[in-house]
């Protein structure tokens, strides 16, 4: 054998021994530990399970089919959402408002799923290092099942990561560490759960059946919008053909057209008219009763006195005044006035109204606050709401963008009388019903002899020109000086309109409705107007298309 295979043969022997203590020492311990594991899981406390993922759970998961009642106690207080005899949930001692169901869902996911990132310790001696000992004053939530079966889970504090929380099962030692997202439901208030929406939520095929839809500013009515059922088709036609047919009519300022266009996409807002959360929510009005304060007290003798006068005999108008002060009075006694300077509706500046499938929604606004938010009471939900206020941007527009071009849509056949003045003609018509032709009739009081066929042709050309009139904006002076021509119109129902025209410049005339204006018109149309007049008295033809 020579030199150089004994020196390898040592070589080999040498390298055969160090892999040998190499794998007794180092790889045999840990196979044996991959084995162990392996066959041997980490070992599961009573009541806990493993989930598909081999996560451990605390305890077994309740689901919505399954779920009684969940209580949650955090530093904001104790609430609870409860399922009833009628097998709906609420919110408990707030039941009139209605809850965030996805909010719902994933409570009942944070408190009924237990599945934990991790279990820190099984025999933990000292929680107070997890934040779970009393001594700390953890939230805890207990959760029911409908069969009884009750869980209380303690929820200390945030992981150094910021990832999840520390968490204990009552009855157990062992720490656990679950998701972070709890602290969107089990660690939040109750304004958590509780939905935004402010107003009674519209359908989309029958929201044009709005009664009442009106704004007031600084306690003053604004617009007032209504459907008008005299020239909407009946309520035996299909939604969309009711749809499609329907008027409305402003019922303030009056005289003014609606811009159907303007009013449809507003209503539309209402399907689900919330915003960015409930910031309060007030007490049920039978605890309030029992309140002992006596503000409170005097405020709710004043809701009675207002409940007592609403049979007397007042405007309409008159009557949605003194439910917004009734309204107004009862969010003062429900909420305080150092909570509701906060939000800035202590004095609200805006109030929004109107009423869908016989529910009235009222809801007061405050002006924009230092938050940059803008903050609504619904009286319905009895809750303050947080708004961004680019979502209220109508709330703000000016009459301009709630009114039509057209000057009036009154329909000639419920006119009952038209007076017409200016310095160069004045008249008025009496109108009347010829059963036998199911036409109108109309006389002039300055002849009193009806109109002929013919004649009625052109009266009819004369009104196509009035009704042809149509703002243009809002005027630049609003001075009465230079009456124009006034003309008034009364309907069979009482109603009187009453135009003036004012011209301040060459072009444009200022008008008012009923003494209430903005805009103006182009003199042109009145000139129009007038011509038309003097050519219908003289037996003339009018064609109400032609420029004069």
């Amino acid at each position: 054998m020579t030199k150089k295979r004994k020196k390898l043969i040592i070589i080999m022997l040498i390298a055969a021994a160090v892999l040998t203590v190499i794998y007794f020492a180092v790889l045999s311990p840990i196979i044996k530990k991959m084995n162990t594991s392996e066959d041997n899981p980490e070992e599961l406390l009573q009541g806990e399970l493993l989930d598909s993922s081999g996560n451990i759970m605390m305890f077994e998961k309740i689901e919505r089919a399954n779920l009684k009642r969940i209580e949650v106690h955090n530093s904001y207080g104790v609430w609870a959402m409860y399922r009833a005899d009628d097998d709906n949930f609420y919110i408990e001692n707030h039941e009139s408002v209605p809850y965030n169901e996805n909010v719902f869902s994933s409570l009942i996911v944070s408190a009924g799923d237990t599945i934990s990132l991790r279990r820190v310790t099984a025999d933990c001696k000292d929680f107070s290092e997890y934040g779970l000992d009393d001594s700390n004053n953890p939230a805890w939530y207990k959760i029911i099942s409908l069969d009884g079966i009750e869980h209380v889970v303690y929820i200390g504090d945030q992981i150094p990561t910021s990832g999840g929380y520390y968490a204990r099962y009552e009855g157990r030692n062992a720490v656990y560490i679950l998701t972070k997202s709890i602290a969107n439901t089990l660690l939040a208030p109750v304004t958590a759960i509780a939905h935004s929406m402010v107003s009674y939520p519209m359908s989309t095929t029958t929201y044009y059946q709005t009664r009442d839809f009106y704004i007031m500013r600084d306690g003053k009515m604004f617009a007032w919008i209504d459907l008008d059922e005299s020239a909407s088709s009946s309520s035996s036609s299909s939604d969309s053909e009711q749809a499609s047919s329907i008027k409305y009519k402003m019922k303030a300022p009056v005289g003014f057209v609606p811009n159907s266009t303007t009013y449809s996409e507003i209503l539309t807002k209402f399907s689900d008219f919330s915003g960015k959360g409930v910031v309060e929510i007030g007490p049920e009005l039978s605890d309030l009763s029992l309140s002992e304060d006596e503000e409170t007290q005097e405020l709710l003798e004043r809701i009675k006195e207002y409940g007592n006068v609403t049979d007397i005999d007042i405007s309409s108008e008159e009557y949605q005044y003194l439910c917004v002060e009734q309204i107004t009075t009862l969010m003062r006694a429900m909420f305080g006035k150092d909570t509701l300077d906060k939000y800035g509706l202590y004095e609200p500046e805006t109030v929004l109204h109107y009423t869908y499938n016989g529910v009235e929604s009222f809801v007061l606004f405050g002006d924009e606050q230092d938050d940059g938010y803008r903050y609504a009471y619904s009286a319905l939900w009895n809750t303050i709401v947080a708004f961004d206020p680019d979502d209220l941007d109508f709330l703000e527009w000016g009459l301009l963008q709630y009114v039509d071009k057209s000057l009036f849509s009154i329909d000639i056949t419920t006119v009952k009388q038209l007076t017409f003045k200016s310095d160069e003609i004045s008249e008025t018509f009496d109108f009347g019903v010829d059963a036998a032709a199911q036409t109108i009739t109309v006389t002039p009081q300055s002849t009193g002899e009806v109109f002929g066929a013919n004649q009625l042709y052109n009266f009819r050309s004369f009104y196509r020109s009035l009704l042809a009139i149509s703002l243009e904006g809002y005027a630049e002076s609003t001075t009465e000086d230079n009456l124009m021509l006034s003309f008034e119109i009364r309907t069979y129902d009482g109603t009187i309109y009453d135009f003036k025209f004012y011209r301040y410049s060459t072009r444009r005339c200022y008008y008012t409705i009923n003494g209430t204006g903005e805009f103006y018109v182009l003199s042109d149309s009145i000139d129009k107007v007038i011509s038309d007049c003097k050519k219908l008295m003289n037996s003339q033809d009018v064609d109400s298309w032609a420029k004069n």
